[in-house]
C-alpha cells in the first residue's frame, strides 16, 4: 500500500476511542487469558463500508467497463487479504511511530515487524538475520454466509449490489475535463459489512507482550479510515472492529503501558556451505517428501494489473535450504551430493 495514501495524522496523535458503546469482553473460543482481559489467538474481523467502494482486479469489460471490481467465487465483491494485511500494518506503524517518537526502530516498531513480517524488499544494506515471519494471519473479507445464502438465488438483487459510475480527467493546465477521457468504473455500493477470520500466534510470548501485541492491532484499526481505489474522491470509507472486544479497553490499556518490552529476536542467518563437487557415488536414493499447505500458498508466477499469478507446484529450489537446515543435526555435507 502507497504510504501517501495513509490517514494524516500528527505525530503521536492518539487513536480515537469509538463514542458508541461497546459490547462486553466475551471469550472467544482459543483465546490466552491475560490479566482479566481475553487476548484471542482466533477471531474475526468486520469490515463496514460506509461509502461505495472499489478494489479493482486492474481490468475491464471491453466496450462496456474500464475497471471491474474484484469478485470472489461466488460472484460478490469481497477485499483481499493483501489489501486488509497492507492497510492494517499502516495503521499500526502510524501508532508505532507517534509512540517510539519518531524512532523507526524503536520497540513499537519492532513489534510491527513482529505482528506483520518485516519487509526485506526495503533493506538498503545487506540482510544478515532470517525474515521475521508474521505471526498475524489474515484472510480475504467476504459477505457473511448467511447473506449469500439469502441472495444467491436473487439474480436482480446481485446486480444491484454494484453499479457503474462515469469518471473523467481533468487536465491540470486549464482545469477543464480533458476529451475522448470518460470512464466507467464499477463500484459496489455502502453499506455492506464484510468478515475476515484472522489467526494470531502468541507463541514465546510473556502476558504483557501479548496484550501489548493485541492491543497495537486494535489501535490500529482506528486509523483506518479508507481502502480501495478513488479514496481521495470519497470512496472506501469503513469501519473496522474485531469481534467480541471493546476497543476503548484495549486503547486504555495502550496508554497506560506504554513501556513494554521488545519482541523475540530472530536468529542471524547461518551460512550453508555449496561444495560443486557432485558425490563420488554413482547411486542416488529418491525420497518422496509430502508438503502440506496449513493456508493459503502463492508462488509468485507473473503479476497482470492487482491480480498476481501463482505457479501450481513448489520449486525444488524453494525447498533446498530448509531440508539442508533441518538436517544439518546429521553432520552430512548435503552440498556435495547437490548436483
Amino acid at each position: 500500500m502507497s504510504k501517501g495514501n495513509k490517514p494524516k495524522h500528527g505525530k503521536g496523535s492518539k487513536p480515537s476511542k469509538d463514542k458508541a458503546p461497546q459490547p462486553k469482553n466475551t471469550p472467544s473460543t482459543q483465546a490466552v487469558k491475560t490479566n482479566n482481559m481475553q487476548v484471542p489467538t482466533d477471531f474475526t474481523l468486520n469490515i463496514s463500508m460506509l461509502s461505495d467502494w472499489h478494489v479493482g482486479t486492474g481490468a475491464g469489460r471491453v466496450g462496456d467497463i474500464d475497471s471491474l471490481v474484484q469478485r470472489d467465487h461466488n460472484g460478490l465483491p469481497y477485499i483481499p487479504a493483501k489489501t486488509l494485511t497492507g492497510i492494517w500494518r499502516d495503521g499500526c506503524e502510524l501508532i508505532a511511530t507517534g509512540l517510539d517518537e519518531g524512532n523507526v526502530n524503536g520497540i513499537w516498531s519492532q513489534w510491527v515487524n513482529y505482528l506483520f513480517g518485516n519487509q526485506p524488499a526495503l533493506e538498503t544494506e545487506a540482510v544478515e538475520f532470517t525474515p521475521i515471519e508474521a505471526t498475524l494471519s489474515v484472510r480475504s473479507a467476504h459477505f457473511p454466509q448467511s447473506f449469500v445464502s439469502a441472495i444467491g438465488s436473487k439474480k436482480l438483487l446481485l446486480e444491484a449490489i454494484t453499479f457503474v459510475k462515469p469518471g473523467i480527467s481533468i487536465d491540470p493546465k486549464n482545469g477543464c475535463a480533458k476529451e475522448d477521457f470518460l470512464r466507467f468504473e464499477e463500484m459496489v455500493r455502502a453499506g455492506a459489512v464484510l468478515n475476515s477470520t484472522c489467526q494470531l500466534r502468541l507463541d514465546n510470548l510473556d502476558e504483557q507482550q501479548k496484550q501489548a501485541a493485541f492491543a497495537l492491532l486494535i489501535a490500529g484499526t482506528k486509523l483506518i479510515e479508507r481502502l480501495g481505489g478513488k479514496r481521495r474522491r470519497g470512496a472506501g470509507k469503513c469501519q473496522w472492529q474485531i469481534d467480541k472486544q471493546n476497543s476503548n479497553t484495549w486503547i486504555d490499556w495502550l496508554e497506560k503501558n506504554l513501556e513494554v518490552s521488545a519482541p523475540p529476536k530472530t536468529q542471524k542467518q547461518e551460512n550453508i556451505s555449496w561444495s560443486d563437487s557432485i558425490t563420488n557415488s554413482s547411486t542416488w536414493v529418491k525420497v518422496e517428501l509430502t508438503v502440506t499447505t496449513l493456508s493459503p500458498l502463492i508462488i509468485s508466477k507473473r503479476t497482470i494489473g492487482n491480480v498476481v499469478e501463482t505457479l501450481d507446484y513448489i520449486p525444488g529450489t524453494h525447498l533446498m535450504r530448509l531440508i539442508i537446515r533441518k538436517l544439518k543435526h546429521l553432520n552430512f555435507d548435503f552440498g556435495s551430493a547437490i548436483a
